[in-house]
């Protein structure tokens, strides 16, 4: 399976679960994920920064990439730059099956306030064809800025002014945290007052790229219920369901940074496809990383320790999606 993204070694060391709760895990060890954002000296290569930049796919959906881009000062705008239809821009997204959401001709001045606000005056932007590519838009350029820790919030002007809405409807009046990602439609039984918004991972059918979505949910989110929703899959057909039909969630819990998950027996069939347990295995770390640093992943099915079909050491996504 051909995934874009950065990994980290991941050593599979299985030992029974014993019980449901209160047992010291140790299996499916892997490195902590750290978060880079915050610690610029991490840095694969020295005088760069890992960045997180937000794009639309061809069939779509809104996905992090993550790119190494040089140090030096105006990050944020070096980062927007990389979102501009640029010939040199498109030759490196497009290959990957990404579509860069900010027009050739516009430009950015970005200034940062004390209380983590970034104004950001655009210029050059021209009337968007569709409300699609205007949302794709705005959602791109508020998420990529509120990816740096340096800021929370995001004030837009055009051309020096502040604008209510796009052409095409867009609220731009207000200051915008982080736009949830790929949202899914709100069921029915769940009253305004009372949902809660969980993200999951989903590969796209090229298996190129894991989508970020976001469903919302009546309950409020937990390690055990977001395990739960994962294994139902995705409702957009768009995207691909990694868990063998039936598959049922016996146990789930974060014990002491470790993630352990118990599975049905249907769990297992993904031993016969290795491509599909890659990607099972990859979006439930990808997922469980909602949840907070982990250091260890335990895989049980019905009790006792999965063996997978892959190699003992198996590749685990710092990041979702990475630049080639």
């Amino acid at each position: 399976m051909c995934l874009s993204k950065r990994c980290v070694s991941c050593l599979l060391v299985f030992v029974l679960l014993l019980g449901t709760c209160g047992c010291s895990l140790i299996a499916n060890v892997f490195s902590p994920v750290k978060d880079e954002l915050e610690q610029p000296d991490t840095a694969a290569t020295a005088g760069y920064r890992n960045t997180v930049l937000y794009f639309q796919t061809d069939d779509g959906f809104m996905v992090p990439v993550m790119k190494l881009l040089p140090w030096e000062e105006g990050i944020g705008r070096v980062a927007l730059n990389q979102l501009i239809d640029s010939e040199e821009n498109r030759s490196v997204a497009a290959p990957m099956g990404l579509k860069n959401t900010v027009p050739k001709g516009v430009s950015f001045v970005l200034s940062i306030s004390d209380d983590s606000v970034a104004t950001l005056n655009i210029s050059g932007l021209e009337e968007f064809e569709t409300a699609e590519a205007e949302r794709a838009f705005v959602c791109s350029v508020v998420n990529t800025l509120t990816e740096f820790p340096t800021i929370d919030r995001v004030k837009l002007l055009f051309e020096g002014k502040a604008r209510k809405r796009l052409s095409h409807g867009t609220n731009v009046g207000n200051t915008m945290r982080a736009f949830p990602l790929n949202p899914e439609p709100i069921p029915v039984d769940s009253q305004s007052d009372s949902a809660n918004q969980l993200t999951l991972y989903f590969p796209n059918h090229a298996a190129s790229l894991y989508i970020p979505v976001t469903r919302i949910i009546a309950s409020k989110p937990d390690f055990s219920i977001a395990m739960e929703e994962l294994v139902k899959g995705p409702e957009d057909i768009e995207l691909l369901q990694c868990f063998p039909e039936g598959t049922r969630v016996i146990f789930a819990s974060i014990i002491d940074d470790v993630a352990v998950v118990n599975f049905s027996s249907e769990f297992s069939k993904l031993a016969v496809s290795p491509e599909f347990e890659e990607s099972a295995l990859d979006t439930i770390l990808l997922t469980a990383k909602n949840f907070g640093m982990l250091s260890a992943l335990n895989i049980q099915v019905e009790g006792k320790d999965y063996q997978p079909a892959i190699n003992e050491t198996i590749s685990v996504p710092v990041y979702a999606n990475e630049f080639r």
